[in-house]
């Protein structure tokens, strides 16, 4: 019993930060999301296909939301398409664009189309993106196209409107892709006569990927690419290493 008194001394004496436990100096960083997909398959076309082809997909499990389709003399011709991104540290890497473009720059507020999006509600920024967050449905709770409709004109030629299929990316945090058919969007021009082929990825996939069939300077077939997805969480090292 004569220890006790010299222990309560030398604990009085020790520095404040002595006194704290190893497994708050150990404490891990907080969990991270990370969204991946696997390789990627085309569908059938959407509209019509022949003529040339080419394929727009960013790789780097970038996954598709929406698209604006803008013409130049009643020509479909100018196709931007924008993807998002679920980067190692939960953070969204922006969303970002990449374009298709048979006549220039003919970007207007007309021919947009986004999942889960309201077309009345565009805001563009200044990098020709939608700005805000219309891809997050909830925190760690994304948006993606599964699948795509084309409009085409009395001739068959043209398109002159797009519908995509929508759906979630781990909502409730289950780790999965679900159908949700509140969230399909489109948007159709005047001369939209005939709605051709659904083009559907099989369930549990998304877009990550369109090939563009256009001749003549004009857009007349979209046919998605898919991909599985995974989604992951991942435990950080420590703080401390």
């Amino acid at each position: 019993m004569v220890l006790l008194p010299i222990l309560i001394a030398l604990l009085a004496l020790a520095p404040a930060d002595t006194l704290e436990t190893s497994a708050h100096a150990d404490a891990p960083n907080p969990p991270t999301l990370t969204i991946t997909t696997g390789t990627a398959e085309t569908l059938s076309v959407t509209g019509v296909a022949g003529g040339s082809s080419d394929t727009r997909m960013p790789g780097g499990n970038a996954i598709l939301w929406g698209l604006h389709l803008d013409e130049s003399g009643d020509k479909p011709c100018d196709l931007e398409l924008f993807w998002w991104r679920q980067d190692t540290s939960s953070r969204t890497q922006g969303l970002f664009k990449t374009t298709f473009r048979l006549c220039g720059d003919k970007t207007s507020s007309n021919g947009f189309v986004g999942v889960g999006y309201s077309n009345d509600y565009v805001v563009w920024g200044s990098n020709g993106v939608p700005t805000g967050n219309p891809h997050v449905l909830a925190p760690s709770v994304f948006l993606a196209a599964h699948g795509a409709r084309a409009c085409l004109n009395r001739r068959g030629d043209r398109i002159k409107g797009v519908r995509l299929f929508g759906s979630t990316v781990n909502q409730d945090d289950a780790g999965e892709v679900r159908r949700d058919p509140g969230l399909k969007r489109d948007f159709e021009r005047t001369n939209c006569n005939t709605w051709k082929t659904i083009r559907k990825c099989d369930d549990g996939d998304v877009m990550v990927g369109v090939d563009i069939h256009h001749s003549d300077g004009e857009i007349h077939g979209l046919a998605p690419k898919c991909a599985s997805v995974t989604v992951r969480t991942v435990m950080s090292a420590s703080s401390n290493g």
